[in-house]
């Protein structure tokens, strides 16, 4: 937020408003958000983690600087929905995302390989966390372990739309992690239109 504004306080103040005007059931407050919204969200559960159910997050990942200063000892069931072709997520190592084969070898040669390729080492230099880290930050604050995720392919609902989308969970209900990674989504919704192109 701006100078002087507290936007933690602010959505605080806004769950206490809808509630009292109508009936909420306070246990089932959740936030999501896409980009800068998913980032937020992430903090949120970091700061406010007695307010929120679970979070949703598109589109985007968690700086390491966010990631310290995260000091809730509370499990926050969280799903992800990253495109492998967003331009704005570092998939790092994983062996998904956009970096193609001629920033591979731009990589080897500054040395940037051993972050995980180019777009690794810019998210770094922006302090952003690839989405492995992301994971394994989120699987170690719910107490899960990162190996082995449940992992399955959901139906592919529209053959045309150049995706399909598998599905990674972490842990179990109380504290699960899931990832639904879009191979070959861009920076958007789930099925909406892209915010940014899907190349750099």
């Amino acid at each position: 937020g701006g100078r002087g504004v507290d936007d933690v306080a602010y959505v605080c103040k806004v769950i206490d408003k809808v509630a009292s005007t109508v009936s909420v059931d306070k246990r089932r407050v959740y936030a999501c958000g896409i980009s800068n919204g998913g980032y937020f969200s992430q903090l949120l559960a970091c700061a406010i983690p007695d307010r929120l159910a679970a979070i949703g997050v598109v589109g985007s990942t968690l700086t390491q600087q966010a990631a310290n200063h995260c000091h809730s000892n509370r499990s926050m069931p969280i799903m992800f929905f990253l495109g492998t072709n967003d331009p704005l997520v570092a998939w790092g190592s994983s062996g998904a995302g956009t970096v193609s084969g001629e920033l591979n070898e731009l990589a080897d040669m500054v040395g940037a390989s051993k972050y995980g390729g180019v777009e690794s080492a810019l998210a770094r230099y922006g302090g952003l966390m690839p989405v492995p880290e992301v994971i394994d930050f989120w699987t170690a604050h719910n107490h899960c372990s990162s190996s082995n995720p449940h992992t399955t392919n959901e139906p592919d609902r529209d053959p045309k739309d150049g995706t399909h989308v598998r599905r990674e969970a972490w842990g179990s209900s109380g504290g699960e992690v899931v990832l639904y990674r879009i191979e070959g989504g861009g920076h958007t919704w789930p099925g909406g239109l892209p915010y940014a192109s899907s190349g750099f």
